[in-house]
């Protein structure tokens, strides 16, 4: 009984890296401008916000059709599925599974929340400082993660916002609402 506890928390913690290196992997190939899913990611969510200067809006933006972010990440995490439906016991493929669809789902959120100038999380330090990260992104190939800077610091794409306050504006981008680190609409 302890052995089948331990390989289930072993599993558990293995697929929550493996979805959370999905996610990035997805995230970072479609920065690159050889990508085919390049235009889902930055024709959508970055075309929709820029750079750290016009990050919030009321409610998140959705690129719709080609432009819609999701489908740059659909690709590495159909796969991870796929590969657990062939390599673990039917007894943990579902359990397994509901993890992948958890771990996936709570990022999109949390990343909408990053976007919203009324975000449900304002009132923790830890979401603003991941905020804080994540608009460093929208000027620099840089924290493709959310939420979780493991695979930006172990793959060397992780850097803190600059300590102005204010993200590094993009070079050629567009002046919008004004937009501080401190995730806070002006």
């Amino acid at each position: 009984m302890m052995n089948r506890i331990l390989l289930v928390a072993g599993l558990l913690i293995a697929n929550y890296y493996a979805t959370t290196f999905a996610i990035w992997l997805g995230h970072w190939s479609s920065h690159s401008r050889y990508s085919p899913l390049r235009e889902f990611h930055m024709g959508g969510h970055h075309a929709l916000y820029p750079d750290s200067n016009t990050c919030l809006s009321r409610t998140f933006l959705y690129g719709t059709g080609r432009h819609d972010s999701l489908f740059a990440l659909l690709p590495l995490l159909i796969a991870q599925v796929a590969a657990l439906g062939l390599v673990t016991p039917a007894w943990l493929r579902g359990v397994l599974w509901l993890e992948t669809l958890a771990v996936a789902a709570a990022v999109i959120w949390l990343h909408s929340q990053f976007h919203k100038d009324r975000a449900t999380l304002d009132r923790f330090a830890w979401f603003n400082g991941a905020r804080r990260v994540h608009f460093a992104h929208h000027d620099r190939d840089v924290n493709f993660m959310i939420g979780d800077p493991f695979w930006d610091r172990l793959l060397g794409t992780h850097e803190w916002p600059n300590p102005a306050g204010r993200a590094q504006p993009a070079s050629g981008s567009q002046a919008g609402e004004s937009c501080p680190l401190d995730g806070r609409a002006p």
